[in-house]
């Protein structure tokens, strides 16, 4: 029987995206944490909590643009 995708191991993206930086850091504390249990946890993260992910993400962007 196949898993259902929210019963599997999360594994980030690899884009800049503020939602991707965040499991980054997650995965890092909550190794072999499922995709449910990280979704649950980044929806009931604050405003101000996402802003810090989508500011990192903003200057990862605008990093990536100066480089080339």
């Amino acid at each position: 029987m196949k898993a259902s995708a929210k019963d599997t191991v999360m594994r980030p993206a690899t884009t800049c995206m503020p939602r991707n930086l965040c499991a980054i850091d997650w995965v890092r504390e909550h190794p072999g944490g499922k995709r449910s249990e990280f979704q649950a946890y980044f929806n009931q993260l604050s405003a101000a909590d996402k802003k810090v992910y989508d500011d990192k993400a903003t200057a990862a962007k605008t990093g990536q643009k100066k480089k080339k």
